[in-house]
């Protein structure tokens, strides 16, 4: 299930997830024009192989793994914004809660902000995937 609450909060890794998200369409798109070019040249054989399809063969490999990586780095970035924003939001949250003129223990500093580390994975896999499947 998506969060539209933790989306909000953090505006800006959703422009990344969109654009991780066009990338896997396009790669995707790059693999079945690969795939069909490939069937098309095997069913033609004997008469031999056009051209269009060899072009397609050998451009879209390349132009997969472009989308491939740009997508991965842009997984990590949009990671990266999303747990200095909310690690951000959660100490000056218990600073506002913990006693005037002292600081908030490391302890309850490791526990508040651990799950901004499992929303790494919801952001730079799950969300993207939920939106390319």
């Amino acid at each position: 299930m998506i969060n539209k609450r933790l989306l909000r909060m953090v505006s800006d890794a959703r422009k990344l997830v969109y654009c991780i998200v066009i990338l896997r369409w396009v790669g995707l798109l790059c693999y079945v024009a690969m795939i069909f070019s490939i069937g098309f040249m095997l069913e033609n054989i004997s008469e031999g192989f056009p051209i269009w399809a060899l072009a397609i063969c050998a451009a879209a490999p390349f132009v997969r793994y472009f989308c491939t990586r740009k997508s991965a780095d842009m997984a990590a970035r949009s990671a990266d914004k999303v747990k200095k924003t909310l690690r951000a939001k959660v100490y000056g949250k218990l600073l506002t809660v913990w006693p005037q003129g002292e600081s908030p223990t490391a302890e309850i500093l490791q526990i508040s902000t651990e799950g901004c580390e499992q929303l790494e994975v919801y952001f730079s896999k799950y969300i993207p995937q939920f939106f390319t499947a």
